[in-house]
C-alpha cells in the first residue's frame, strides 16, 4: 500500500501549464518576423508569404463583410434615431454651407481654367500685355468703343 501513496503524490507535484509559454514564444516570433518585414524592403520572402495567405483568405473577408453589413446598417440606423435634434440641424446647416463653398469653388476653377486658356493664347502669338480699366464708352450705337486708362 505505501507504493500506490508514492505515485499518487508524484503527480499531484507535477506542474500544470498556465498557458504562459506559449504566449511568450509568439509574441517573440511576432517581433522577429515585424524586423525582418519591415527590414526586407518592398519584396522579399516574408512580404510573398503575406501576399499568398492576402490572396488565400480574401474569399473569407468578402464573406465576412457580406454577414457584417446587416449589422453595420442597423447600427447606423440606431444611431441615427438617438441623435438629438440640435445634432442634426447642425448637420443640415454644415451640408448647406459645404454645398456653397462646392459651388463657389467650381465657379473658381471654371474662371481659372478660362484664364489658363488666355495665357496659353498670349503665349502662342508672343503677346505683350499690360493691365488696363475701362473708365469711358461710346454713346453712339452704330460703333462700339471703350476707352482705357492706359497710353
Amino acid at each position: 500500500m505505501p507504493r500506490s501513496q508514492g505515485f499518487s503524490t508524484s503527480l499531484n507535484n507535477r506542474r500544470q501549464s498556465t498557458g504562459l509559454r506559449p504566449v511568450i514564444v509568439l509574441c517573440v516570433i511576432s517581433i522577429l518576423l515585424l524586423t525582418f518585414y519591415i527590414r526586407e524592403g518592398e519584396s522579399g520572402p516574408i512580404h510573398g508569404v503575406r501576399s499568398v495567405v492576402t490572396t488565400i483568405t480574401s474569399p473569407v473577408r468578402y464573406a465576412g463583410s457580406v454577414v457584417a453589413s446587416p449589422f453595420n446598417a442597423l447600427g447606423n440606423v440606431f444611431s441615427n434615431l438617438t441623435a438629438s435634434q440640435e445634432t442634426l440641424s447642425d448637420l443640415k446647416a454644415q451640408n448647406e454651407e459645404l454645398t456653397a463653398q462646392v459651388a463657389e469653388l467650381s465657379e473658381a476653377q471654371e474662371t481659372a481654367s478660362r484664364l489658363e486658356s488666355l495665357l496659353g493664347l498670349q503665349s502662342t502669338y508672343n503677346l505683350e500685355s499690360t493691365a488696363a480699366r475701362i473708365i469711358g464708352e461710346s454713346s453712339d450705337a452704330w460703333s462700339r468703343t471703350v476707352t482705357i486708362d492706359k497710353g
